[in-house]
């Protein structure tokens, strides 16, 4: 491989490299805009740089916010449907690049599949981030950062936990897939059971490898307001939101009994003058 390199494989390596990344971010930046979206970057408290992608809804004042933490690995592409789907129910949505995968990456910070063994460092780092994606849809879009939405898909859920734990402003959770490894399940169930917040679980019939486990994070929520959906059609995590148009019409129902709109007080009227 040395003797390639020296032998000018390496110069030969490099425009090539650009070219397929330029070739990516066309591809990219057409999704970016039939989604209506587009990518932003900020710092996460530590200085950190992150990326993300936002929508947000036209004509609404002061949306109120939704973090979708990607799953490392996922391309853009397969959350279009859900993304769209969460704007059209009045949210800002912010497409959240973890720590190690997207835009959210530096040399400081190693690629998930290098955090084995250390994935509840990574996961915490991460649900810190979270916080800076909001400040970051406030700032971008006008959204309302007082409460908020954060929707944990496939392996990154455990971190959206972790999130709704750390700040008190995350008032609802939507779970698609879930996947905990089983070291952290233990404390995942204890998270989810002290936050005695709504969550929203969604399932396909591929997660059943993972039912008894979603089963077990259900039954230390309050099951008077939270739910677990079930969709039969083919699938998994963001795949389903594709294929079962039902499911974001079911979840918006319950956001609208778990999360209700806080009611705009009642303007005082104008006291009466006094007579005589």
């Amino acid at each position: 491989a040395g003797s390639a390199y020296k032998g000018g494989a390496g110069r030969r390596l490099r425009p090539m490299l650009l070219n397929e990344g330029g070739k990516r971010d066309k591809v990219e930046q057409e999704l970016l805009t039939e989604m209506g979206a587009r990518r932003v970057g900020f710092r996460g408290t530590d200085g950190f740089p992150l990326g993300g992608t936002v929508l947000a809804p036209k004509r609404v004042a002061r949306p109120r916010a939704a973090v979708v933490l990607v799953a490392p690995g996922d391309t853009l592409a397969l959350y279009d449907s859900l993304a769209v789907g969460l704007r059209r129910m009045g949210l800002a949505v912010m497409l959240l690049d973890p720590r190690g995968s997207g835009r959210s990456v530096a040399p400081g910070c190693p690629l998930p599949d290098s955090w084995r063994g250390r994935e509840a460092r990574r996961q915490a780092v991460v649900a810190g981030d979270v916080v800076a994606a909001v400040a970051a849809l406030a700032r971008e879009v006008g959204a309302d950062s007082t409460q908020y939405l954060v929707v944990g898909v496939g392996a990154t859920v455990a971190i959206a936990v972790q999130a709704a734990r750390r700040d008190r402003r995350a008032r609802a959770l939507m779970l698609v897939s879930p996947i905990v490894s089983p070291p952290d399940r233990g404390a995942t169930r204890a998270t989810v059971a002290a936050l005695k917040r709504p969550i929203y679980f969604q399932t396909g019939p591929e997660d059943f490898t993972t039912w008894d486990m979603i089963d077990a994070l259900y039954g230390a929520t309050d099951p008077r307001v939270s739910r677990v959906a079930d969709s039969d059609m083919p699938g998994t995590r963001t795949t389903l939101f594709r294929r079962d148009p039902r499911i974001l019409g079911r979840f918006k129902q319950w956001l609208s009994e778990a999360w209700p709109r806080r009611a705009a007080p009642r303007a005082t009227p104008p006291s009466r003058p006094r007579q005589g």
